[in-house]
């Protein structure tokens, strides 16, 4: 009786890690992946906005064809790793679709998928004006390029948002991922308390420990983590020196964490830009104010010397006629 009880307890103990693991695997190796894949996505489309700001701004300098060439490249460039990432993560979430557990995730993931076909589409049209403003420059009609890209201000902020919400809901749905694996685990540990209290006290010491301390306290830190980081703290740290799929599941995280700080630092560095640029435009508004006023007034002072020198004219010419007359 006391093997059969050590065996059902180690078999039970067994199928339960084994089912947490499953769940675990499928948040490292699909959700923490796809995030960081959007993340890649949100980053790059940040970078191409910054990169067409430079572009319109460095068409108006005239000698710059060099500089205005290679930032042209890097934005083509970037507009290719999109592509690619969209397409990567596109192909991650039919994955998830494919192996979803239950109705409830299969959704979730099409939801997303959704989400990334708008997204798409969004870029393709974004691609579509930054080419027409890339052309106008080339033909030199800065006007029109100046006047498309408030356009492509606009879709900027449009997919920039589309991004924010799915990486949100991709973010959500990798929490309340670890906390029903979390959850699971509980369920899990409960039942094995049981069985091992019916069985072996022994069997039950040994189950508690390697649950506690193999299992509960670091998936509960990391569910912590990716709770507070779902709330937008980017401060949160996991130091899980696990091995196993709690381990991966942290070095994930933790990748994660540092795309998303370099995507707020992307985003910080985009609104200086705007705030530089519309300083800079401000700036040359009041020089050629400036210049306006001195060029005004150099005409004024010029018409108001030929008046002068006409009027002096007109009174020797009336001194003449005198002179003239008081002689005949």
């Amino acid at each position: 009786f006391l093997a059969s009880a050590m065996v059902a307890i180690a078999i039970l103990g067994l199928t339960q890690m084994a089912s947490i693991g499953e769940e675990l695997t499928e948040i490292a190796d699909q959700n923490i992946p796809l995030t960081a894949t959007v993340t890649n996505v949100t980053a790059h489309q940040l970078e191409q906005a910054v990169l067409m700001e430079r572009i319109l701004r460095i068409a108006q300098v005239p000698g710059e064809e060099s500089e205005l060439d290679g930032y042209v490249r890097k934005f083509d460039q970037l507009s290719k790793k999109v592509a690619n990432d969209i397409l990567e993560a596109e192909a991650k979430i039919e994955l998830a679709i494919k192996s979803a557990a239950d109705k409830t995730q299969g959704k979730r993931a099409r939801d997303v998928l959704t989400k990334l076909d708008a997204i798409e589409k969004e870029h393709k049209l974004y691609e579509q004006h930054a080419g027409e403003v890339k052309s106008f420059i080339k033909a030199g009609n800065i006007t029109e390029a100046t006047a498309l890209a408030r356009l492509l201000e606009a879709e900027q902020d449009r997919l920039d948002a589309t991004l924010t919400d799915l990486m949100r809901d991709i973010s959500s749905a990798t929490a309340l991922a670890a906390s029903q694996a979390h959850e699971h685990e509980k369920a899990g540990l409960n039942l094995l308390v049981t069985v091992s209290a019916t069985g072996i006290g022994i069997g039950l010491v040994i189950a508690s420990y390697l649950a506690v301390y193999g299992i509960s306290r670091p998936l509960r830190i990391v569910t912590n983590a990716l709770n507070r980081l779902a709330l937008d703290d980017t401060s949160v740290e996991v130091k899980v020196k696990n091995r196993d799929e709690i381990g991966q599941l942290a070095v994930a995280f933790t990748a994660f964490r540092e795309k998303l700080i370099e995507m707020k630092h992307l985003q910080a560095q985009v609104r200086e830009e705007e705030k530089r640029i519309e300083a800079e435009k401000r700036a040359a508004t009041l020089r050629l104010a400036d210049n306006l006023e001195a060029t005004v007034k150099q005409v004024a002072d010029r018409i108001a010397d030929a008046i002068a020198e006409l009027e002096r004219a007109a009174n020797q010419m009336a001194r003449n006629a005198e002179s003239t007359s008081a002689q005949a």
